[in-house]
């Protein structure tokens, strides 16, 4: 069995190879901890037989993992660019947390593009290089619905974690389709370059990650994503200071205490900065990894973290 520390470090190496040259393929036979192949995972039926009648998506069906009995909360997981929903899932145990902490995980992939590359059509940085004009945020919020409505879940409990170009997408999905998630957790992407793009109808709880040793989507943001020449992109944290406007917190970014052990590194931790004067279960922070790569070696503490953040911010009404 492979071990999942030895896996994370892997696959880290496969997500950075895929960020920048669109590999497909280097992590599909990998295995998480539990030791199930990526290759099980396959879609499951919705509420009326849960049997393979059909498939969650329509045309662009969704792998999808619920454990038995009710769901607290459904978890949209989206991959980076050139990657696989079961390449993603796999590589940070998203399957077998979500069974243990009662989340339906419903993972699609984006669309090929010219270079046969799957990507989300997300913000003006990231990462719709060829113009397409494919809608995801119609996808993603009827996906949403469709898996909720199915497994019986509190429409307060809709949340998204993405990487990369999948966190670009978080960010745009919380802009866009705010009325239908509560929370989002982006890894190693940020929020529109036009600010004017991001005018979300309800307050969204952000938990921003990112390591300041990324070099395929820079901490402190840069020119352009990939060298393609979408412009200049704001970086971590001038994206969690307009998330904190936008969701009607009184104060600045302020330090926290320091989370051990959310990546592998000897030497290095994770801070935490949150934005002060949220409204009632409003949280926006940022969890800075330091010395880390686009895709770090997760520990286990780091999914644990996350989830348990998840389960304490439900969606909130604006005041």
């Amino acid at each position: 069995m492979v071990q999942p520390g030895l896996l994370r470090a892997v696959c880290a190496t496969c997500f950075a190879l895929l960020a920048i040259g669109g590999l497909g393929t280097a992590c599909r036979r990998g295995q998480g901890s539990g030791g199930s192949p990526a290759s099980t995972l396959t879609a499951v039926a919705p509420s009326q037989s849960r049997s393979g009648a059909r498939r969650f998506g329509g045309g662009r069906p969704a792998l999808v993992v619920a454990a038995p009995g009710a769901a607290r909360a459904v978890l949209l997981a989206l991959h980076g660019y050139g990657d696989t929903a079961a390449n993603f899932v796999m590589a940070l145990d998203l399957p077998a947390l979500a069974r243990r902490e009662g989340f339906v995980l419903v993972a699609p992939d984006g669309t090929p593009d010219r270079r046969d590359n799957r990507f989300w059509n997300a913000t003006d940085a990231c990462c719709n290089f060829f113009g397409s004009e494919v809608d995801d945020v119609a996808y993603l919020r009827s996906l949403l619905r469709e898996v909720a409505a199915a497994y019986h879940v509190d429409p307060r409990h809709r949340y998204v974690l993405g990487l990369s170009n999948g966190a670009f997408m978080a960010h745009r999905l919380a802009c866009e389709a705010a009325d239908e998630i509560a929370a989002i957790v982006p890894i190693a992407g940020t929020t529109w370059i036009d600010p004017d793009r991001c005018r979300p109808s309800s307050p969204v709880s952000v938990l921003q990650v990112h390591g300041d040793a990324d070099r395929i989507v820079l901490y402190a943001g840069g020119a352009d994503v990939l060298g393609r020449g979408q412009g200049a992109y704001p970086g971590s944290v001038a994206t969690v200071d307009r998330w904190a406007r936008l969701d009607g917190c009184s104060g600045r970014l302020a330090q926290a205490s320091p989370l051990l052990a959310l990546y592998y590194s000897p030497t290095t931790v994770t801070t935490v900065a949150q934005a002060a004067g949220c409204p009632v279960g409003v949280d926006v922070r940022l969890f800075t990894m330091h010395d880390a790569p686009h895709f770090p070696a997760f520990t286990p503490a780091f999914g644990d973290w996350v989830f348990t953040w998840l389960k304490a911010h439900p969606k909130v009404a604006r005041p």
